[in-house]
């Protein structure tokens, strides 16, 4: 179950698509940042443009400057796109640079919640599991706890 959030994050657009102005950090100023995915709860994954290199503000703007960009997220754009001088993804290079994430206020973890898990599901899929042979013919034990140490650290018989 997805909680919706009860607020959601205000945004002023900018004359570029998938570029807005926002209060990102909560201080009260707006700050024009760039919207790569918006969840349904209102979670926004963004890149905060103030303090980028020139050279990556201006592949950003290459980016969301292209024909069309306003029909598609910009996720979509970036994993289409490689970049220029470096040859990489642009998805995964400003992802791994960048990207940073803005939960509204009330929004809520969905899928990944403990409501979700199935306990009878892997309760049958330990009882299928298949027994590891040791290499003697004879099926191994179930492995010791701790990391195989009787005194719970590692083994030193490595």
């Amino acid at each position: 179950m997805t909680i919706i959030a009860s607020e959601k994050l205000h945004k002023i657009p900018t004359n570029y698509p998938h570029i807005f102005k926002m209060d990102i950090d909560d201080s009260g100023l707006m700050q024009e940042v760039a919207i790569v995915k918006e969840e349904t709860d209102g979670t926004i994954y963004y890149i905060k443009i103030y303090g980028m290199h020139p050279i990556d503000k201006a592949r950003l703007k290459s980016i969301v400057s292209t024909r069309h960009a306003e029909l598609e997220p910009l996720y979509e754009i970036m994993s289409r796109t490689k970049l220029d001088g470096n040859d990489l993804n642009a998805l995964d290079f400003f992802h791994f640079n960048y990207v940073k994430v803005k939960r509204p206020r009330g929004a809520g973890i969905g899928a990944e919640s403990l409501d979700n898990i199935n306990l009878s599901a892997i309760e049958k899929a330990r009882q299928q599991a298949v027994p590891v042979s040791s290499g003697t013919g004879e099926v191994a034990k179930s492995a010791p706890n701790h990391l195989g140490s009787p005194r719970g650290g590692f083994s030193s018989s490595f």
